[in-house]
């Protein structure tokens, strides 16, 4: 089940807003230029002055050198022009009057096109054609008593997985790092395990878990799960069941170190408490459904529990309860339906913010995906999601070396059909290439003012479907 989180992508890149950026010399008319943390545009509708500066979409820093056009793809003569050193560039022009198409480009970096801008001031965020793999360090210790638990029933296995806290947003690739292997009665597991196994008379029990981290503050954490084996091999009949959750709090990582005999403190029988979610019925072609909670620990991250999921057969189970070294955080519950739990498209995301644990998470009606995808001679379309405060899409290509984005579009003035601007050299590459449409439904989105780093908080639904093209 751990999987079906990781291959969706629950951590959703629309929520990242990944969208584009402009040029020219400063002007007297109109608001300063101001820089949006995160992105995001403001400070009135465009009137002869716009203001662009281009970040990078993950650190947050300039982008200098970034080629902008600004343009309808059918015009003659956009306007064009270059960043500065700090990732501004201003246009002066008579013609710029209300809603504006943006398209940026940079070396290393996805297009990006930004339809129906009209703010005077933007901060576009660009995303990285391919992502680096990130800066990691090791840990590895034990959880504290874990030789005194009682031994699991015949068949049976008692496991602890270890975890770190995530970051945001959250498809940033510190989110993903890939564990090593062991082998534990002819099962591949990770190495960031505990376990005791029982085969008839015989048990093995271990607790040397070794983690790969992302760096800086964060929280340790492990669930404890007894899993019914069925003494079989077929790992698809397994049950699950959790037994107790530990943590340790405000770690320090540095990049390429290693931590050595950390201990995890589990909370015990008073330290967790019952939760119970609710589902509605999945859409057409969404056979798979989990609900996931989430522990917001402020600067120490997010705790996902990703190893413990809720499902239509599991709606109640123990989560730590916001008590001893958990009271400042809060919780929030994700709940994903998609294709299968090997196919993450079509998909629908649910987030339920600041929920108080104590009644039933209801999580309510499921956002249905955008439908009718096209490309068709460089034009893109499909039928929007009525109740959804804003579509993007993506178009990116797949190989043996992982994934290439090529190109992101942000539609800000509710189009369902565009056309790109011819660039050179043309930012999609030949193949096959997959475009994706995601729709997400925010509280109170205005396209004209509006801040990324609050759009995560205040979503409530997501929804996505994909079509594959050849170019």
């Amino acid at each position: 089940m751990r999987e079906f989180w990781l291959r969706a992508g629950l951590f959703i890149a629309c929520l990242s807003f990944v969208l584009v950026g402009a040029c020219g010399g400063e002007s007297s008319k109109g608001p300063d230029a101001r820089l949006i943390a995160g992105g995001g545009a403001g400070d009135g509708a465009i009137d002869e002055v716009l203001h662009v500066h281009v970040i990078n979409g993950l650190a947050g820093t300039p982008i200098t050198g970034a080629s902008v056009r600004v343009g309808l793809s059918s015009d003659a003569a956009p306007l064009v022009g270059t960043t500065d050193t700090a990732g501004l560039a201003s246009f002066k022009d008579g013609k710029l009057k209300g809603p504006q198409t943006v398209t940026v480009t940079a070396t290393g970096f996805a297009a990006a096109t930004w339809v129906g801008a009209n703010a005077a001031n933007l901060t576009i965020p660009l995303e990285a054609t391919q992502t680096a793999p990130p800066e990691t360090a090791k840990s590895s210790g034990t959880i504290q008593g874990w030789d005194t638990r009682p031994a699991p029933a015949d068949g049976h296995l008692l496991l602890a997985y270890v975890g770190y806290s995530f970051i945001e947003p959250f498809d940033a690739p510190d989110n993903s790092i890939v564990q090593d292997n062991i082998t534990v009665i002819g099962l591949t597991l990770p190495a960031n395990i505990c376990y005791k196994a029982t085969l008839g008379t015989n048990t093995e029990s271990k607790c040397e878990w070794q983690l790969k981290t992302r760096i800086g503050r964060q929280a340790l954490w492990a669930v404890m799960i007894d899993v019914d084996t069925k003494k079989t091999v077929d790992r698809a009949d397994d049950t699950y069941s959790v037994v107790d959750y530990a943590f340790l709090l405000d770690q320090e990582a540095a990049a390429g170190h290693t931590y050595t005999s950390l201990s995890l403190v589990a909370v015990g029988a008073n330290g967790m408490t019952d939760a119970t979610v609710a589902f509605q019925a999945a859409p057409t072609g969404m056979a798979s459904v989990a609900g996931l909670p989430m522990i917001k620990m402020g600067d120490l991250g997010n705790i996902v529990l990703i190893f413990s999921p809720f499902g239509p057969g599991k709606l109640t189970q123990k989560v730590p309860a916001l008590s001893g070294v958990l009271t400042t955080g809060t919780y929030d519950f994700l709940a994903m339906a998609k294709a299968s739990d090997t196919a993450a498209y079509p998909q629908s995301t649910i987030w339920k913010h600041g929920v108080a644990l104590g009644g039933t998470v209801d999580f309510g009606a499921w956002q249905a995906p955008p439908t009718a995808l096209a490309a068709t001679s460089g034009t893109y379309s499909f039928t929007p999601v009525a109740q959804a405060s804003l579509h993007t899409v993506k178009l990116y290509q797949s190989g043996t070396s992982g994934t290439t984005v090529a190109w992101n579009i942000g539609l800000l003035d509710g189009s369902t059909s565009f056309t790109l601007p011819s660039l050179s050299p043309n930012p999609l590459p030949v193949g096959t290439i997959t475009m994706r449409v995601d729709a997400l439904k925010v509280g109170a989105f205005d396209p004209a003012d509006f801040s990324v780093d609050v759009l995560a908080p205040d979503a409530t639904a997501h929804s996505a479907d994909v079509l594959g093209f050849t170019r």
